[in-house]
């Protein structure tokens, strides 16, 4: 066999490897995918926040938007950090207002800290009990990832933790469903934080 042929054999066989290699990739990438879209929800479609939740002390939406100037004061002075400065939860024109995420904590009533310190009246002083009647957003549960009514365990933990009793567990032949009384609910983020399964999302009003 002379060189030329065995270095032919040798490049043919390193692309067999290369294909090998993409094939094997793209599957454990499918595989990856399939378990991220069976963890996430159905079809792969994961709750997402539909906008802006405005901070608790708000009178309203409009005036809010209308009012800020995007300082930035409460939220150097949000105690908990859950105001951040919006991109385009508003809308463009309204970037760097405040809106509030509930990835590393949740609003709580008792505080009212961001209306204590905004100088344009877009946010308002509140007592706990107006604050309790205040709604800024509305909980919404995918039970098709919720544990316990997919895994058969009773988690209640968003029930539970709900600080206005918005949340209820109801038994559904052998398993609890949680359900929201919107009614109730007021936006403040506790249930979206503490759930261990991301089965909750807070949408604005």
């Amino acid at each position: 066999m002379t060189e030329k042929e065995r270095h032919s054999i040798d490049v043919g066989r390193r692309n067999v490897l290369k294909t090998c290699v993409a094939v094997g990739g793209v599957a454990l990438l499918s595989g990856a995918d399939a378990f991220c879209e069976k963890v996430a929800g159905v079809a792969g479609e994961p709750l997402h926040r539909e906008g802006g939740i405005t901070p608790p002390c708000a009178a309203s939406r409009d005036v809010f938007l209308r009012r800020c100037t995007a300082c930035g004061l409460c939220i150097e002075k949000c105690p908990t950090g859950v105001l951040r400065p919006a991109t385009d939860e508003y809308g463009i024109a309204n970037a760097m207002k405040p809106t509030m995420v509930f990835d590393k904590s949740f609003c709580r009533t008792v505080c009212n800290r961001c209306g204590t310190v905004c100088p344009t009246g877009a946010l308002r002083p509140l007592s706990e009990s107006q604050r309790k009647r205040n709604a800024v957003g509305k909980a919404e549960i995918d039970l098709s990832v919720c544990i316990s009514a997919t895994k058969g365990v009773s988690c209640s933990v968003c029930s539970r933790r709900c600080p206005v009793e918005a949340i209820k567990m109801t038994e559904v032949g052998e398993r609890e469903r949680p359900s929201v009384e919107t009614f109730r609910c007021i936006g403040c983020g506790a249930c979206e934080y503490i759930c261990p399964a991301d089965a909750i999302i807070v949408n604005p009003i």
